[in-house]
Order: C-alpha cells, then sequence, then structure tokens
C-alpha cells in the first residue's frame, strides 16, 4: 500500500486520533499512515485467532457429537443384553453374542465372529484369510472371492456393512499390513489362528449366551 501525497481533512483528523494513541506524536503524514498500517496488521491477527478460536469450537462440537453417539450405541447394547437376560425366547448367537462380544470391546473376536457368518466359511479358510482378501484400497471389501483349501474352487461372499466396520475396526487397532493374516496366531509358531483356537473362541460365544457348546460347532480339517 503506498503513502498518499495529500490527504483530506477528515482522513487527517482520523490519523491524528489513531496516533493519539502512540507513545510519541507523529509529525508526518507518513508516520500517521505508518500508525494505521501497525493498526490494521494488529486487526488482522485478530481475525485470524478469531478464526482459528471458532475452528476449534467447531471440532470441539465434533468430538462432543461423537462421543453421544458412542454413548447412545453403548445403550442400546446395554438394553439388547437386558432383554436377553429377562428370558427372550428368540435369543440368539447372532443377536445376544454379537452384542455381548461389542460390549466387552473383543474387536477381534466380533470381526471373526460376523466373517463367520455371512462368508459361512470352513473354519480352516477363515482362519487363513488374509487382509488382502477381504480389502482394496485401504477399504473392506463388499464382495470377496476366495479359493477353499479343501475343493480348491472359488468361492465368492459378501459381507455387510457391520461386518465391513468390524474387520477395519480390528484390522486399524492392529495396523496389519494388506500380506498379513487378518487373524494372526498369538502363539509364535503359528501365522495365524488354528482351527482348534477358532473352535475355542466359538465355545466360548455359545457358553457367553448360556447354550450348550456341544450343539454348536464348526467344519474344518482337523489341525
Amino acid at each position: 500500500m503506498s503513502t498518499p501525497k495529500t490527504l483530506p481533512l477528515a482522513a487527517v483528523l482520523l490519523l491524528a486520533g489513531a496516533a493519539s494513541h502512540a507513545q510519541q506524536a507523529p509529525t508526518t503524514i507518513e508516520e500517521l499512515w505508518e500508525i494505521v498500517q501497525q493498526q490494521q496488521a494488529e486487526i488482522d491477527e485478530l481475525r485470524a485467532a478469531l478464526g482459528e478460536a471458532r475452528e476449534a469450537v467447531a471440532a470441539t462440537t465434533d468430538r462432543i457429537e461423537e462421543t453421544e453417539a458412542r454413548v447412545d450405541a453403548t445403550g442400546d447394547y446395554v438394553e439388547t443384553l437386558a432383554a436377553a437376560d429377562s428370558g427372550a425366547s428368540d435369543t440368539s448367537i447372532g443377536g445376544y453374542g454379537e452384542a455381548l462380544l461389542q460390549l466387552y470391546e473383543k474387536v477381534r473376536d466380533l470381526a471373526l465372529f460376523n466373517l463367520a457368518i455371512d462368508s459361512k466359511l470352513r473354519s480352516c479358510d477363515l482362519v487363513a484369510l488374509r487382509v488382502s482378501d477381504v480389502t482394496v484400497a485401504g477399504s473392506v471389501r463388499q464382495r470377496a472371492v476366495i479359493v477353499q483349501q479343501k475343493t480348491r474352487h472359488p468361492v465368492q461372499f459378501e459381507l455387510t456393512e457391520q461386518t465391513r466396520e468390524a474387520v477395519l475396526a480390528w484390522i486399524r487397532l492392529r495396523s496389519l499390513d494388506t500380506s498379513e493374516y487378518l487373524f494372526p496366531s498369538g502363539i509364535h509358531r503359528l501365522p495365524h489362528l488354528s482351527t482348534r483356537q477358532y473352535a475355542r473362541i466359538v465355545n466360548q460365544w455359545v457358553a457367553s449366551i448360556g447354550l450348550d457348546p456341544h450343539k454348536y460347532g464348526t467344519h474344518s480339517h482337523a489341525d
């Protein structure tokens, strides 16, 4: 911004008023103009600070809404469990068991549980899934195709939104790479969950909802 050579009387009076806050009174129009530019810079800084404050308020509001949504979801799960505990005759593994898993934050078991239901894969095929089998470009596929170990035939299955969310949460929790097994084993010598480990998890699911584990099982090759 260039300094004007001459200023009208009204402008001079305004500049003089602005200069009244200065420690030393200016003696030229150039000095008065410099004071105004400094004050304009201060105004710009205040506007920038105000914009940042508004963004912070908006971000805080978003976090509050997300927290409220999680609280509402947890409340829904609690109500599901309460209904099951009251002796509802239609309690099922798919309803009560899933709610229980979500409540206890068993992210891996929830992903495994949902995948087993959607895919209907043999346990040997389910535990041997790799991340790349069910994901593409960082997202979980809506439809996946794998080759069965027993028959060597390809099989296709669809993943519900609920299952995709559970699988993605598990992948992110473990920071799994696309080349890794989706369900790594906790035993060092095993690359992924064994079918025996999977069978024990299923038994725990069934027992947790008050059903007889001997009436439910998995089908697969023997280890």
